[in-house]
């Protein structure tokens, strides 16, 4: 609390929480913290702008979510499939704002290369393409993405890192004082 004070910074005692990352197998329950004679309550999957942690940074729990979020949406690009006459070119895109979205969104930090992870994601993706090609879900997820133009998931998070890596690098290296071209 004295740096709070000092630095003025409010602390709400009632929206704080605490995990602890490790890699012991065992949970250090014995852990009480207290910030200003209130106790802080314990979040073994807290949210940190969009992304569920985990004590072990599994991601487990984070997609279990973005499972379930892209589920759900199925249903939107089902019910818009159902509204008339639509392209498979637009159905595609649509699948690829709303599903694809969530597939990818902070993927470079969640990204775990856990088989059993990308089989879910690969479950779903399945589904929409079906959906959107107007074939059975049981179709090989290869020729579903080959007859879509969409890559495999895990292409397009290595796509996206690598995106975002060479981003990151031209930011660093321009010289401040270097006249920019516009």
């Amino acid at each position: 609390m004295n740096w709070s004070k000092k630095w003025r910074i409010n602390i709400n005692t009632n929206k704080t929480e605490y995990c602890i990352f490790s890699r012991n197998k065992k949970h250090p329950g014995t852990v009480h913290l207290v910030l200003g004679n209130q106790p802080i309550k314990y979040n073994p999957n807290p949210k940190l702008l969009g992304v569920t942690l985990d004590e072990k940074l599994t991601f487990s729990e984070h997609i279990n979510i973005i499972e379930k979020k892209a589920g759900k949406s199925l249903g939107i690009l089902r019910e818009i499939k159902g509204i008339g006459n639509i392209k498979t070119k637009f159905l595609i895109q649509v699948y690829n704002s709303i599903i694809g979205s969530i597939f990818l969104y902070a993927s470079c930090i969640w990204q775990t290369g856990k088989e059993e992870h990308l089989k879910k994601l690969n479950a779903i993706q399945r589904k929409g393409l079906s959906i959107c090609l107007g074939v059975s879900a049981t179709a090989s997820l290869e020729v579903l993405q080959v007859m879509a133009g969409v890559l495999p998931l895990d292409l397009r998070r290595e796509e996206m890192a690598i995106r975002d890596i060479a981003r990151l690098n031209s930011l660093f290296n321009q010289n401040p004082y270097q006249k920019q071209n516009r």
